[in-house]
């Protein structure tokens, strides 16, 4: 057996249904160190995956050339929140630099997540294209929690490739429903962009039935590719067996599940924290709120992203 390879909607990208997502390696989460989180990167590669999702923010560009080190034909995307078209130009040059590369496949304007907020952006979203015409990255695109940042990509020809949020259970959907989400995320699709998915496990919150999380992205058939945190040659393995149906792979992710199942949480140490908000602002879920002593998460909101911890000045906030 092997994956399944597409073409990632008009870019002319083939990439694997299953997309490797960094974040989970990097100082945000696992804090691995690039050796060590290599190592993962590269069992991938070695199975087949040819898809691998990193960011600015994830601190994972190391990781990701050391594991891709020798392997050709890669596809990497990778993402910046910024809105100066400056600031763009030096993030572009930054991933290419610490990835090794003359190009990089695609290259997003990172969470989206109104209209005003698109426009904001206009002047990165122009450094993007600018990029592409001068063979930097090869398409551009635009990753966002709900569907309104979602559809703003109808209203600009420029993007190529959209990164939703969405999972069966709706988790970490901004401002809507799962079946709004679902409506946008399909008019894209139909639109001919190229389509792939982040948190199909919810930040772990549905790690217990991981096929099952899987199963209700593929049925909505319109998704080119699934992007699944992973952080270990098992994870890796069990992942690429569930995504060819195999057996033996399905048994052990349910395994896997079962023994990491509510293990994964986000701490605010309150010796640490000053109460300052930034966490609040950065949160798109809305699952923190200043306490009395210190930021106190909603675990039923929040989706483990990390990226309040990388926002936090004093480092009061880590997912463990």
């Amino acid at each position: 057996m092997s994956l399944n390879t597409v073409q990632l909607g008009r870019t002319g990208i083939h990439v694997t249904e299953l997309c490797f997502g960094t974040l989970v390696l990097g100082k945000l989460q696992a804090d691995l160190s690039p050796d060590e989180g290599g190592k993962a990167i590269r069992r991938a590669a070695e199975l087949g995956i040819n898809f691998f999702d990193t960011a600015k923010g994830y601190k994972t560009y190391e990781h990701t050339r050391i594991g891709l080190e020798g392997y050709e034909n890669m596809i990497i995307a990778s993402k910046s929140p910024v809105s100066d078209s400056d600031e763009m130009r030096t993030d572009v040059e930054t991933c290419l630099r610490e990835l090794d590369r003359e190009m990089i496949d695609i290259f997003h304007l990172h969470l989206i997540r109104t209209k005003q907020d698109m426009m904001n952006r206009e002047g990165a979203l122009d450094t993007l294209v600018k990029c592409r015409e001068e063979g930097k990255i090869r398409s551009v695109g635009l990753t966002a929690h709900g569907p309104e940042g979602v559809l703003c990509a109808l209203d600009y020809d420029e993007i190529d490739v959209v990164m939703p949020l969405l999972n069966k259970e709706g988790l970490g959907i901004i401002g809507a429903t799962q079946q709004e989400m679902v409506d946008a995320v399909r008019k894209v699709y139909d639109s001919g962009r190229g389509v792939y998915a982040m948190k199909p496990l919810g930040g772990g919150h549905l790690i217990k039935d991981m096929p099952g999380a899987i199963q209700y992205l593929r049925d909505l058939m319109m998704f080119h590719s699934i992007s699944v945190g992973l952080k270990t040659p098992e994870e890796v393995e069990i992942m690429s067996g569930v995504f060819q149906n195999d057996a033996k792979a399905i048994e052990r992710s349910y395994i896997m599940g079962k023994n990491r199942a509510n293990k994964k949480k986000l701490l605010v140490y309150d010796f640490l924290c000053e109460k300052c908000g930034t966490c609040v602002d950065e949160c798109a879920q809305n699952a923190i709120s200043i306490g009395e002593k210190c930021a106190v998460v909603d675990p039923d909101l929040c989706i483990l992203c990390g990226y309040c911890a990388a926002s936090c000045p004093k480092f009061a906030i880590r997912v463990v």
